[in-house]
Protein backbone atom coordinates (compact mmCIF):
# COMPACT_ATOMS: atom_id res chain seq x y z
CA UNK A 1 0.00 0.00 0.00
CA UNK A 2 1.37 3.39 -0.79
CA UNK A 3 0.15 6.79 0.24
CA UNK A 4 -2.64 8.04 -1.26
CA UNK A 5 -2.40 11.40 -3.87
CA UNK A 6 -5.35 13.55 -3.47
CA UNK A 7 -7.07 14.17 -6.91
CA UNK A 8 -10.29 15.84 -7.62
CA UNK A 9 -12.28 13.66 -5.49
CA UNK A 10 -9.72 12.78 -3.14
CA UNK A 11 -9.10 16.68 -1.19
CA UNK A 12 -9.51 15.27 2.21
CA UNK A 13 -7.09 12.09 1.56
CA UNK A 14 -4.51 12.39 4.72
CA UNK A 15 -1.38 10.49 2.81
CA UNK A 16 -0.11 7.56 4.58
CA UNK A 17 1.85 4.16 4.40
CA UNK A 18 0.72 0.75 5.05
CA UNK A 19 3.68 0.48 6.76
CA UNK A 20 2.44 2.84 9.78
CA UNK A 21 -0.18 0.48 10.27
CA UNK A 22 0.07 -2.61 12.70
CA UNK A 23 -2.12 -5.85 12.86
CA UNK A 24 -3.15 -5.95 16.62
CA UNK A 25 -4.88 -9.47 16.40
CA UNK A 26 -3.87 -13.07 17.52
CA UNK A 27 -1.05 -14.86 15.94
CA UNK A 28 -2.09 -17.23 13.06
CA UNK A 29 0.76 -20.07 12.57
CA UNK A 30 -0.53 -21.44 9.40
CA UNK A 31 0.19 -18.14 7.38
CA UNK A 32 2.79 -16.85 9.52
CA UNK A 33 1.04 -14.12 10.90
CA UNK A 34 1.82 -12.46 14.27
CA UNK A 35 0.72 -9.59 15.91
CA UNK A 36 2.82 -6.48 16.02
CA UNK A 37 3.27 -7.41 11.63
CA UNK A 38 2.77 -4.13 9.44
CA UNK A 39 -0.56 -4.17 7.04
CA UNK A 40 1.79 -4.61 4.49
CA UNK A 41 3.46 -7.39 6.56
CA UNK A 42 -0.39 -9.05 6.55
CA UNK A 43 -1.54 -8.41 2.92
CA UNK A 44 1.71 -9.58 1.58
CA UNK A 45 1.59 -13.53 3.39
CA UNK A 46 -2.01 -13.43 2.69
CA UNK A 47 -1.57 -12.50 -1.06
CA UNK A 48 1.19 -15.61 -1.13
CA UNK A 49 -1.07 -18.03 0.50
CA UNK A 50 -3.78 -16.94 -1.79
CA UNK A 51 -1.59 -17.25 -4.41
CA UNK A 52 -0.81 -21.07 -3.46
CA UNK A 53 -4.51 -21.68 -3.24
CA UNK A 54 -5.11 -20.27 -7.07
CA UNK A 55 -2.37 -21.90 -8.34
CA UNK A 56 -3.19 -25.68 -7.00
CA UNK A 57 -6.36 -25.00 -7.91
CA UNK A 58 -5.83 -23.99 -11.25
CA UNK A 59 -6.83 -26.94 -13.72
CA UNK A 60 -4.75 -25.83 -16.25
CA UNK A 61 -2.32 -26.92 -13.84
CA UNK A 62 -3.50 -31.23 -13.95
CA UNK A 63 -3.13 -33.44 -17.06
CA UNK A 64 -6.42 -35.20 -17.93
CA UNK A 65 -5.02 -37.12 -21.19
CA UNK A 66 -5.71 -40.36 -19.72
CA UNK A 67 -9.04 -39.99 -19.51
CA UNK A 68 -9.34 -39.06 -23.16
CA UNK A 69 -11.42 -38.38 -24.47
CA UNK A 70 -12.99 -36.56 -21.49
CA UNK A 71 -16.74 -34.84 -22.02
CA UNK A 72 -17.15 -32.51 -21.39
CA UNK A 73 -13.68 -31.46 -19.75
CA UNK A 74 -13.74 -29.87 -15.95
CA UNK A 75 -13.92 -25.94 -16.26
CA UNK A 76 -12.64 -25.45 -12.61
CA UNK A 77 -11.39 -27.39 -9.54
CA UNK A 78 -14.39 -28.23 -8.45
CA UNK A 79 -15.64 -30.14 -11.58
CA UNK A 80 -12.22 -31.78 -11.73
CA UNK A 81 -12.77 -33.36 -8.35
CA UNK A 82 -16.08 -33.81 -8.99
CA UNK A 83 -14.68 -35.84 -12.28
CA UNK A 84 -12.01 -37.97 -9.85
CA UNK A 85 -14.31 -39.18 -8.13
CA UNK A 86 -16.86 -40.38 -10.61
CA UNK A 87 -13.57 -42.22 -12.31
CA UNK A 88 -13.05 -43.90 -8.72
CA UNK A 89 -16.35 -45.14 -8.94
CA UNK A 90 -16.08 -46.33 -12.20
CA UNK A 91 -13.36 -48.24 -11.26
CA UNK A 92 -14.36 -50.22 -8.25
CA UNK A 93 -15.35 -53.09 -10.90
CA UNK A 94 -12.07 -52.57 -12.98
CA UNK A 95 -10.04 -55.15 -14.77
CA UNK A 96 -6.10 -55.20 -14.18
CA UNK A 97 -4.40 -53.19 -16.36
CA UNK A 98 -1.78 -50.64 -16.18
CA UNK A 99 -2.17 -46.88 -15.76
CA UNK A 100 -0.04 -44.02 -17.07
CA UNK A 101 -0.62 -40.64 -15.52
CA UNK A 102 1.18 -37.50 -15.77
CA UNK A 103 0.78 -35.63 -12.16
CA UNK A 104 2.42 -32.05 -11.93
CA UNK A 105 6.19 -31.18 -11.53
CA UNK A 106 7.60 -28.94 -9.67
CA UNK A 107 7.76 -26.50 -11.94
CA UNK A 108 4.33 -26.63 -13.40
CA UNK A 109 2.80 -29.62 -11.28
CA UNK A 110 2.85 -32.46 -13.92
CA UNK A 111 5.01 -35.03 -13.85
CA UNK A 112 5.20 -38.74 -15.14
CA UNK A 113 3.54 -40.91 -12.32
CA UNK A 114 3.52 -45.40 -13.12
CA UNK A 115 0.97 -46.97 -11.72
CA UNK A 116 1.15 -50.89 -10.52
CA UNK A 117 -1.53 -53.19 -9.76
CA UNK A 118 -4.96 -54.13 -10.37
CA UNK A 119 -7.15 -51.06 -9.78
CA UNK A 120 -9.06 -49.49 -7.86
CA UNK A 121 -6.00 -51.23 -5.87
CA UNK A 122 -2.77 -49.67 -7.43
CA UNK A 123 -0.31 -48.28 -6.06
CA UNK A 124 1.28 -44.56 -7.91
CA UNK A 125 3.64 -42.33 -6.93
CA UNK A 126 1.87 -39.40 -5.53
CA UNK A 127 3.08 -35.62 -6.09
CA UNK A 128 5.59 -34.18 -3.82
CA UNK A 129 3.22 -32.25 -1.51
CA UNK A 130 1.86 -35.57 -0.30
CA UNK A 131 5.03 -37.80 0.42
CA UNK A 132 6.07 -37.89 4.29
CA UNK A 133 8.55 -39.79 6.62
CA UNK A 134 6.65 -42.83 8.34
CA UNK A 135 7.37 -43.14 11.90
CA UNK A 136 10.11 -46.00 10.67
CA UNK A 137 12.12 -43.01 9.00
CA UNK A 138 11.35 -44.18 5.38
CA UNK A 139 10.56 -41.78 2.84
CA UNK A 140 6.51 -42.84 1.38
CA UNK A 141 6.69 -41.86 -2.19
CA UNK A 142 3.42 -43.89 -3.30
CA UNK A 143 0.12 -44.18 -2.45
CA UNK A 144 -2.96 -46.83 -3.36
CA UNK A 145 -5.11 -44.78 -5.77
CA UNK A 146 -7.92 -44.73 -3.87
CA UNK A 147 -6.28 -43.34 -0.69
CA UNK A 148 -4.26 -40.92 -3.25
CA UNK A 149 -8.02 -40.09 -4.05
CA UNK A 150 -8.93 -39.18 -0.46
CA UNK A 151 -6.10 -37.62 0.71
CA UNK A 152 -6.37 -35.33 -2.66
CA UNK A 153 -10.07 -34.73 -1.19
CA UNK A 154 -8.92 -34.00 2.07
CA UNK A 155 -6.12 -31.52 1.23
CA UNK A 156 -8.88 -29.91 -1.65
CA UNK A 157 -10.97 -29.50 1.65
CA UNK A 158 -8.47 -27.66 3.59
CA UNK A 159 -7.85 -25.62 0.89
CA UNK A 160 -10.90 -25.01 0.22
CA UNK A 161 -11.46 -24.23 4.13
CA UNK A 162 -8.34 -22.39 4.35
CA UNK A 163 -8.92 -20.24 1.12
CA UNK A 164 -12.38 -19.22 2.51
CA UNK A 165 -10.60 -18.19 5.95
CA UNK A 166 -8.25 -16.59 4.06
CA UNK A 167 -11.31 -14.59 2.34
CA UNK A 168 -12.66 -13.79 5.77
CA UNK A 169 -9.55 -12.64 7.21
CA UNK A 170 -8.56 -10.44 4.10
CA UNK A 171 -12.17 -9.03 4.03
CA UNK A 172 -11.87 -8.50 7.84
CA UNK A 173 -8.51 -6.42 7.08
CA UNK A 174 -9.84 -5.16 4.54
CA UNK A 175 -12.53 -3.23 6.69
CA UNK A 176 -9.98 -2.59 9.55
CA UNK A 177 -7.92 -0.86 6.88
CA UNK A 178 -10.67 1.23 5.96
CA UNK A 179 -11.42 1.89 9.28
CA UNK A 180 -7.59 3.07 10.14
CA UNK A 181 -7.74 5.21 6.86
CA UNK A 182 -10.88 7.01 7.99
CA UNK A 183 -9.73 7.22 11.24
CA UNK A 184 -6.56 8.86 9.80
CA UNK A 185 -8.43 11.08 7.51
CA UNK A 186 -10.71 12.40 10.18
CA UNK A 187 -7.38 12.70 12.51
CA UNK A 188 -6.92 15.78 14.24
CA UNK A 189 -2.66 16.01 15.75
CA UNK A 190 -2.91 17.60 19.57
CA UNK A 191 0.10 19.46 19.45
CA UNK A 192 1.69 18.78 22.91
CA UNK A 193 2.70 22.03 24.99
CA UNK A 194 5.19 23.05 27.78
CA UNK A 195 5.50 24.98 30.76
CA UNK A 196 8.28 27.85 29.98
CA UNK A 197 10.29 29.51 32.45
CA UNK A 198 12.50 32.17 30.14
CA UNK A 199 11.00 32.78 26.93
CA UNK A 200 7.65 32.86 27.76
CA UNK A 201 7.67 32.83 31.94
CA UNK A 202 5.33 31.26 33.93
CA UNK A 203 3.43 30.49 30.82
CA UNK A 204 2.27 27.21 28.89
CA UNK A 205 2.94 27.29 25.46
CA UNK A 206 2.89 24.99 22.12
CA UNK A 207 6.12 23.24 21.59
CA UNK A 208 5.79 24.38 17.95
CA UNK A 209 5.67 28.38 18.57
CA UNK A 210 8.15 27.48 21.21
CA UNK A 211 10.77 25.85 19.20
CA UNK A 212 10.43 28.61 16.68
CA UNK A 213 10.64 31.09 19.41
CA UNK A 214 13.86 29.32 20.46
CA UNK A 215 15.26 29.11 16.93
CA UNK A 216 14.64 32.88 16.55
CA UNK A 217 16.06 34.05 19.70
CA UNK A 218 19.31 31.60 19.43
CA UNK A 219 19.82 33.08 15.66
CA UNK A 220 19.89 36.57 17.24
CA UNK A 221 21.99 35.65 19.97
CA UNK A 222 24.18 34.32 17.64
CA UNK A 223 24.82 37.13 15.53
CA UNK A 224 24.99 39.23 18.40
CA UNK A 225 27.52 36.98 19.97
CA UNK A 226 29.16 35.61 16.88
CA UNK A 227 29.66 32.39 15.47
CA UNK A 228 31.67 29.78 17.98
CA UNK A 229 34.59 29.72 15.46
CA UNK A 230 34.61 33.89 15.87
CA UNK A 231 34.05 33.40 19.39
CA UNK A 232 37.16 31.52 19.69
CA UNK A 233 39.45 33.23 17.62
CA UNK A 234 38.42 36.36 19.98
CA UNK A 235 39.51 34.19 22.97
CA UNK A 236 43.06 33.89 21.56
CA UNK A 237 43.41 37.67 21.57
CA UNK A 238 44.95 37.43 24.97
CA UNK A 239 48.22 39.65 25.26
CA UNK A 240 51.38 36.64 24.41
CA UNK A 241 53.41 36.26 27.41
CA UNK A 242 50.28 37.97 29.59
CA UNK A 243 50.49 34.99 32.40
CA UNK A 244 53.97 35.84 33.08
CA UNK A 245 54.05 39.74 32.54
CA UNK A 246 54.49 41.85 35.93
CA UNK A 247 51.32 43.58 37.30
CA UNK A 248 51.13 47.14 36.40
CA UNK A 249 49.77 47.79 39.93
CA UNK A 250 51.92 46.12 42.92
CA UNK A 251 54.49 43.12 42.80
CA UNK A 252 54.28 40.23 41.03
CA UNK A 253 53.11 38.83 37.46
CA UNK A 254 49.32 38.65 36.57
CA UNK A 255 49.35 34.68 36.54
CA UNK A 256 49.52 35.40 40.34
CA UNK A 257 46.34 37.64 40.74
CA UNK A 258 44.08 35.61 43.11
CA UNK A 259 41.47 33.72 40.15
CA UNK A 260 43.23 34.40 37.12
CA UNK A 261 42.84 31.51 34.19
CA UNK A 262 46.37 30.62 33.23
CA UNK A 263 46.81 29.63 29.75
CA UNK A 264 47.01 25.67 30.35
CA UNK A 265 43.19 25.93 31.69
CA UNK A 266 42.67 29.16 29.45
CA UNK A 267 40.08 28.00 26.95
CA UNK A 268 36.25 29.87 26.86
CA UNK A 269 34.69 33.28 26.78
CA UNK A 270 34.37 33.25 30.41
CA UNK A 271 37.89 32.84 31.26
CA UNK A 272 39.08 35.82 28.83
CA UNK A 273 36.17 37.99 30.21
CA UNK A 274 37.19 36.62 34.01
CA UNK A 275 40.80 38.04 33.12
CA UNK A 276 39.80 40.97 31.11
CA UNK A 277 38.55 42.48 34.60
CA UNK A 278 41.07 41.35 36.46
CA UNK A 279 43.73 43.10 33.59
CA UNK A 280 41.17 46.31 34.11
CA UNK A 281 41.37 46.38 37.74
CA UNK A 282 44.68 46.25 37.56
CA UNK A 283 45.05 48.67 34.78
CA UNK A 284 42.44 51.13 37.25
CA UNK A 285 44.82 50.52 40.30
CA UNK A 286 48.14 51.59 38.38
CA UNK A 287 46.40 54.73 37.43
CA UNK A 288 44.89 55.69 40.74
CA UNK A 289 48.22 55.28 41.89
CA UNK A 290 49.60 57.61 39.32
CA UNK A 291 46.79 59.98 40.13
CA UNK A 292 47.27 59.88 43.58
CA UNK A 293 51.02 60.50 43.57
CA UNK A 294 52.47 62.18 40.55
CA UNK A 295 51.43 64.81 37.89
CA UNK A 296 47.98 65.13 39.23
CA UNK A 297 46.59 68.89 38.22
CA UNK A 298 43.44 68.26 40.23
CA UNK A 299 45.77 67.79 43.55
CA UNK A 300 46.74 71.31 42.75
CA UNK A 301 43.59 72.46 42.22
CA UNK A 302 41.45 71.09 44.71
CA UNK A 303 43.98 73.82 46.99
CA UNK A 304 41.68 76.54 45.19
CA UNK A 305 38.62 77.76 46.88
CA UNK A 306 36.60 80.94 45.60
CA UNK A 307 33.67 81.69 46.33
CA UNK A 308 31.33 85.18 47.25
CA UNK A 309 30.92 86.86 50.86
CA UNK A 310 27.49 88.91 51.09
CA UNK A 311 26.94 91.69 48.06
CA UNK A 312 25.75 95.08 48.70
CA UNK A 313 23.92 97.15 46.27
CA UNK A 314 23.68 100.80 46.96
CA UNK A 315 22.31 102.26 44.19
CA UNK A 316 23.58 102.32 41.25
CA UNK A 317 26.43 100.08 42.82
CA UNK A 318 27.11 96.48 43.51
CA UNK A 319 29.53 95.52 45.59
CA UNK A 320 31.06 92.04 45.03
CA UNK A 321 33.10 90.34 47.56
CA UNK A 322 35.33 87.42 46.69
CA UNK A 323 36.48 85.01 49.68
CA UNK A 324 38.51 81.76 49.46
CA UNK A 325 42.13 80.92 49.15
CA UNK A 326 43.96 79.56 46.24
CA UNK A 327 48.05 78.89 46.24
CA UNK A 328 50.64 81.32 46.76
CA UNK A 329 52.36 81.37 43.55
CA UNK A 330 49.06 81.79 42.04
CA UNK A 331 48.15 84.53 38.43
CA UNK A 332 45.31 85.46 36.46
CA UNK A 333 44.72 83.42 33.13
CA UNK A 334 45.82 85.17 30.22
CA UNK A 335 42.27 83.76 28.94
CA UNK A 336 41.27 85.88 31.47
CA UNK A 337 38.46 85.87 34.13
CA UNK A 338 34.65 86.76 33.79
CA UNK A 339 32.33 88.42 36.02
CA UNK A 340 28.31 88.16 34.67
CA UNK A 341 25.60 90.29 36.59
CA UNK A 342 22.26 88.97 34.72
CA UNK A 343 18.55 90.79 35.38
CA UNK A 344 15.07 89.75 35.62
CA UNK A 345 14.98 90.55 32.22
CA UNK A 346 18.07 88.79 30.92
CA UNK A 347 20.02 92.03 30.30
CA UNK A 348 23.51 91.12 31.59
CA UNK A 349 26.95 93.33 32.48
CA UNK A 350 30.22 91.61 31.94
CA UNK A 351 33.63 92.41 33.32
CA UNK A 352 36.90 91.32 33.56
CA UNK A 353 38.31 91.10 37.12
CA UNK A 354 41.42 89.89 38.37
CA UNK A 355 41.05 87.16 40.97
CA UNK A 356 44.49 87.35 42.95
CA UNK A 357 44.60 90.94 43.76
CA UNK A 358 40.59 90.91 44.54
CA UNK A 359 40.25 87.63 46.46
CA UNK A 360 40.17 88.46 50.39
CA UNK A 361 40.87 92.32 49.87
CA UNK A 362 39.40 94.50 47.60
CA UNK A 363 36.00 93.94 46.77
CA UNK A 364 34.77 93.95 43.07
CA UNK A 365 32.42 97.51 42.78
CA UNK A 366 30.27 97.66 39.73
CA UNK A 367 28.43 100.93 38.76
CA UNK A 368 25.12 99.61 37.34
CA UNK A 369 24.28 102.84 35.55
CA UNK A 370 26.79 102.69 32.71
CA UNK A 371 25.41 99.58 31.84
CA UNK A 372 22.08 98.13 30.63
CA UNK A 373 21.12 95.97 33.64
CA UNK A 374 17.73 97.14 35.68
CA UNK A 375 18.49 98.80 38.83
CA UNK A 376 16.23 97.77 40.43
CA UNK A 377 15.53 93.82 39.92
CA UNK A 378 17.13 91.10 41.66
CA UNK A 379 20.19 89.53 40.15
CA UNK A 380 22.10 86.19 38.92
CA UNK A 381 25.68 86.74 39.96
CA UNK A 382 27.96 84.41 37.55
CA UNK A 383 32.13 84.28 37.90
CA UNK A 384 33.87 82.39 35.53
CA UNK A 385 37.59 82.50 37.00
CA UNK A 386 40.53 80.62 35.49
CA UNK A 387 44.37 80.63 37.54
CA UNK A 388 47.37 79.07 36.84
CA UNK A 389 49.43 77.25 40.06
CA UNK A 390 52.31 76.08 40.75
CA UNK A 391 56.09 76.17 38.56
CA UNK A 392 54.35 73.78 35.61
CA UNK A 393 51.36 76.70 35.61
CA UNK A 394 48.54 74.35 35.97
CA UNK A 395 45.04 75.70 34.88
CA UNK A 396 42.88 75.50 37.49
CA UNK A 397 39.08 76.75 36.19
CA UNK A 398 35.65 76.73 37.79
CA UNK A 399 32.62 78.88 37.93
CA UNK A 400 30.45 79.73 40.83
CA UNK A 401 27.29 81.74 41.33
CA UNK A 402 24.91 83.65 43.60
CA UNK A 403 21.40 84.92 43.24
CA UNK A 404 21.25 88.29 44.76
CA UNK A 405 17.72 89.98 46.21
CA UNK A 406 17.30 93.75 45.49
CA UNK A 407 15.44 95.07 48.39
CA UNK A 408 14.73 98.56 45.85
CA UNK A 409 12.21 95.30 44.13
CA UNK A 410 9.93 95.90 46.38
CA UNK A 411 7.78 99.12 46.97
CA UNK A 412 7.41 100.61 49.85
CA UNK A 413 4.12 100.32 50.70
CA UNK A 414 1.46 103.25 52.54
CA UNK A 415 -1.19 102.12 54.05
CA UNK A 416 -3.73 104.24 55.57
CA UNK A 417 -6.96 102.54 57.64
CA UNK A 418 -10.42 103.37 58.10
CA UNK A 419 -13.40 101.68 59.96
CA UNK A 420 -14.36 98.92 57.27
CA UNK A 421 -11.54 100.02 54.56
CA UNK A 422 -8.04 100.34 54.33
CA UNK A 423 -6.48 101.95 51.25
CA UNK A 424 -2.69 102.12 50.17
CA UNK A 425 -0.14 103.62 47.78
CA UNK A 426 3.12 102.36 47.01
CA UNK A 427 6.20 103.87 44.51
CA UNK A 428 7.30 102.19 40.82
CA UNK A 429 10.60 101.73 41.50
CA UNK A 430 11.25 101.53 37.88
CA UNK A 431 10.62 103.25 34.78
CA UNK A 432 6.89 102.73 33.27
CA UNK A 433 8.26 101.44 30.10
CA UNK A 434 9.10 97.98 31.75
CA UNK A 435 6.44 95.52 31.75
CA UNK A 436 5.72 94.70 35.47
CA UNK A 437 2.59 93.48 37.90
CA UNK A 438 2.53 94.71 41.25
CA UNK A 439 0.29 92.61 43.26
CA UNK A 440 -1.20 93.85 46.95
CA UNK A 441 -3.03 90.88 48.91
CA UNK A 442 -4.89 91.05 52.17
CA UNK A 443 -4.56 88.07 55.16
CA UNK A 444 -5.52 87.92 58.53
CA UNK A 445 -3.73 88.93 61.84
CA UNK A 446 -2.90 85.57 61.86
CA UNK A 447 -1.11 86.63 58.01
CA UNK A 448 -1.49 83.07 57.31
CA UNK A 449 -5.20 83.36 55.69
CA UNK A 450 -6.19 85.47 52.76
CA UNK A 451 -8.74 88.00 52.70
CA UNK A 452 -10.68 88.50 49.99
CA UNK A 453 -8.49 89.02 46.42
CA UNK A 454 -5.51 90.20 46.00
CA UNK A 455 -5.51 93.93 44.29
CA UNK A 456 -3.22 93.63 40.84
CA UNK A 457 -1.81 96.60 38.72
CA UNK A 458 -0.48 96.45 35.80
CA UNK A 459 2.90 99.10 35.25
CA UNK A 460 1.38 102.01 36.97
CA UNK A 461 0.88 105.21 35.49
CA UNK A 462 2.60 107.28 37.91
CA UNK A 463 5.40 107.03 40.40
CA UNK A 464 3.51 107.35 43.48
CA UNK A 465 -0.55 107.63 43.89
CA UNK A 466 -3.10 105.90 45.70
CA UNK A 467 -3.76 102.88 43.92
CA UNK A 468 -6.70 101.27 45.89
CA UNK A 469 -8.25 100.08 48.58
CA UNK A 470 -9.66 96.86 50.64
CA UNK A 471 -13.56 97.54 51.36
CA UNK A 472 -15.90 96.07 53.66
CA UNK A 473 -13.77 95.59 56.53
CA UNK A 474 -14.59 94.86 59.52
CA UNK A 475 -13.89 97.13 62.13
CA UNK A 476 -10.98 97.27 64.95
CA UNK A 477 -9.78 94.22 63.22
CA UNK A 478 -5.96 93.13 62.69
CA UNK A 479 -4.71 92.78 59.09
CA UNK A 480 -1.43 92.02 57.38
CA UNK A 481 -0.79 93.41 53.96
CA UNK A 482 2.02 92.45 51.63
CA UNK A 483 2.91 93.69 47.92
CA UNK A 484 4.79 91.93 45.51
CA UNK A 485 6.36 92.47 41.67
CA UNK A 486 5.58 90.16 38.91
CA UNK A 487 8.46 90.23 35.88
CA UNK A 488 7.24 87.49 33.39
CA UNK A 489 6.78 84.31 35.54
CA UNK A 490 9.02 85.55 38.11
CA UNK A 491 7.24 86.69 41.43
CA UNK A 492 9.20 87.66 44.90
CA UNK A 493 6.95 89.19 47.83
CA UNK A 494 7.82 91.80 50.26
CA UNK A 495 7.39 91.29 54.32
CA UNK A 496 3.79 91.37 55.56
CA UNK A 497 3.00 94.91 57.30
CA UNK A 498 0.39 94.35 60.00
CA UNK A 499 -2.11 96.79 60.33
CA UNK A 500 -5.48 97.61 62.28
CA UNK A 501 -8.64 99.08 61.03
CA UNK A 502 -10.29 101.82 62.88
Amino acid sequence: MTPVKPSNNQQNCNPISSNCVTWQGPDIACINLQKGDTVSDVTYKLALELCTVLEQTDILNYDLTCFEPVCPKPDNFQQLVQFLIDKLCELNNCCNQTVVTTPPTSTNLKTNVQATGNCPDCVITVAQCFQYTDNFGNNITTMNIADYAAAIGTKVCTLSTQFSALQSTVANQGARLLSVENWINNYAPVIPSALSNCLFPGNVVQVTIFCQTLEQQFCQLKSAVGDPSKVYSAIQKQCSNLDSSPTLYGNGIMSNISGWVAGGQYASAADAINNLWLTVCDLRSAVDNILNTCCNDSLVCNTVDIYFGSLIYAAPTLTIPLLGSIPSTSTDCTTGTVLTVKDIYNNMYNTTPSIVSTINATPISLNLSTSSVTQWTDYNVILTYCIETGSSSIACTSTISVFFENAAMIPTLSLIPAANDIAFSFTDPGATSLSKTFHVQLYDSTATTPVGSAISIVNPQSALETLGQFLGLASSTNYNIRIGTQIGTYVRYGAFIPITTL
